[in-house]
């Protein structure tokens, strides 16, 4: 995020962001990350009228859940594919003794 150096880099390549915050002079854009040890992940910009911005991390207490980590889909196949490996060879070697 801090190599866009437009606010309009920023929409192409992460989309509009969850939440803005109008503030006298400037607006902050919120795009939130998730949860951890309870405390809530997000990233802010402040977005100045000319377009620029300045990108900061946020974080604060929460009493919210943690966020559930998704597995990528190369990481189950990868999995998947080990377990079958393994099964395979635990047969292969089995018969042989």
């Amino acid at each position: 995020m801090q190599q866009c150096k437009r606010a309009s880099d920023l929409v192409a390549r992460y989309g509009e962001p969850h939440y803005k915050d109008q503030q006298t002079g400037f607006e902050i854009w919120h795009y939130p990350l998730g949860v951890a040890s309870q405390m809530l992940y997000s990233v802010h910009v402040a977005v100045q009228p000319d377009q620029s911005c300045q990108t900061f991390m946020f974080f604060e207490p929460t009493d919210l859940a943690d966020t559930p980590t998704e597995r990528s889909e190369f990481r189950r196949s990868a999995s998947r594919g080990a377990r079958e490996a393994f099964r395979f060879l635990g047969r292969l070697i089995g018969r042989r003794f």
